[in-house]
């Protein structure tokens, strides 16, 4: 991106190939993450600017332009990177690590994936296999709560975007937190985990909501989870967990 400044006013023109589906006409226009934080260095490093007004004007400017801003975060990136706590946990399974060291970054987790961009961006960056790698070890320590906690992280994160179980070539574009995980295994690690904690409904509750917004429009993900012989599962889920409103609704 290049700003000018011209007779008072500030003009953002974005140059080379970082706009995405500029043709045909009536698509949005679409720019990456490092375009963006880019804009932003350069507002405050030539203009002056605050961080929050270096923000609020590359907003307005892209705007302008008509460029679709969805799942751009639009906030000032962490020292080392975003998503600080999603590279915790990673860090924190290859460690193996003692799972009371899970609870703060979970909790982050949870926290931030309430933004939707940010779910976006996460996404982008492999942070299901994250969850999923956490949810598996915290699995192996017993700790069926902290379990609950990131298959909870991991529904948010799945919410409108199921092909995050099984992406697309080429979807994955940002600086992911970890490498891909293929869709089977994927699908192996989040069950086993469900399958693990049967009778805690807390555990069944996240688990089925993990799996329900993985198969909404989605029937790849449905068929791998019918291959794993989950709906069998789920009916005993339903009869373990009957007076159990929460597990029951997910289910």
């Amino acid at each position: 991106g290049i700003n000018a400044e011209y007779m008072g006013f500030r003009c953002l023109f974005v140059v080379g190939t970082n706009i995405q589906h500029l043709c045909p006409a009536e698509m949005a226009k679409k720019i990456t993450q490092a375009t963006f934080d880019a804009v932003v260095a350069e507002n405050q490093s030539e203009f002056g600017m605050s961080q929050e007004e270096a923000i609020a004007d590359a907003v307005t400017q892209f705007e302008a332009q008509g460029i679709d801003l969805a799942g751009i975060v639009k906030s000032v990136s962490e020292e080392g990177g975003r998503l600080p706590e999603f590279r915790k946990l990673a860090a924190l399974v290859a460690d193996k690590s003692s799972p009371d060291e899970f609870v703060a970054p979970i909790t982050q987790a949870l926290a931030s994936l309430a933004d939707k961009d940010l779910r976006a961006y996460a996404g982008k960056q492999n942070a299901l296999p994250v969850l999923l790698m956490t949810s598996a070890h915290l699995a192996e320590q017993g700790r069926a709560d902290l379990v609950a906690s990131s298959l909870d992280a991991a529904a948010r994160l799945l919410d409108g975007q199921p092909d995050l179980l099984c992406p697309p070539p080429g979807q994955l574009t940002e600086d992911i937190i970890v490498e891909d995980m293929p869709a089977n295994e994927a699908t192996k690690m989040l069950c086993a985990s469900i399958r693990r904690f049967a009778e805690d409904p807390a555990v069944i509750s996240a688990g089925f909501a993990v799996i329900t917004r993985a198969c909404i429009k989605h029937e790849l993900n449905r068929q791998a989870f019918v291959d794993q012989e989950m709906v069998v599962f789920v009916i005993t889920a339903l009869r373990a967990h009957g007076t159990r409103v929460s597990a029951v609704v997910a289910a």
